[in-house]
């Protein structure tokens, strides 16, 4: 493998970022760092949010085109990604999900999550 190559690996660059990121911490002062938590605070809350939104919308018109077990099957979704979605953080997206589910199931799907909380 030629020096070029290795250079523009990810590997190679996830470890260069890393050592960076190091070195940068303990030559930055406390302001500074306090910005880089903060930043990644919020994007770290952004992409918690937008992830499981995402798996949805590719995994949802997928589902749609199966016809008449399409709600059967959303259904199922729901109910295995809810309760992998009671994390901190993904609560908005957890109570989405358990909307969309209510609205295809009725009344029995509220009162699971109700019981199960």
């Amino acid at each position: 493998m030629g020096m070029s190559k290795l250079m523009k690996s990810l590997p190679f660059r996830l470890v260069l970022g890393v050592a960076i990121g190091i070195i940068a911490g303990l030559i930055a002062n406390e302001s500074f760092m306090n910005l880089v938590v903060t930043l990644n605070y919020i994007f770290g809350q952004i992409i918690s949010f937008c992830v499981p939104l995402i798996v949805i919308g590719f995994i949802a018109p997928s589902i749609t085109k199966l016809g008449k077990n399409a709600s059967t099957m959303m259904v199922a979704i729901g109910v295995v990604i809810s309760p992998i979605l009671r994390i901190e953080g993904m609560c908005p997206t957890a109570h989405l999900i358990n909307i969309t589910c209510s609205v295809f199931m009725g009344p029995w799907y509220s009162l699971l999550c109700a019981c199960t909380e």
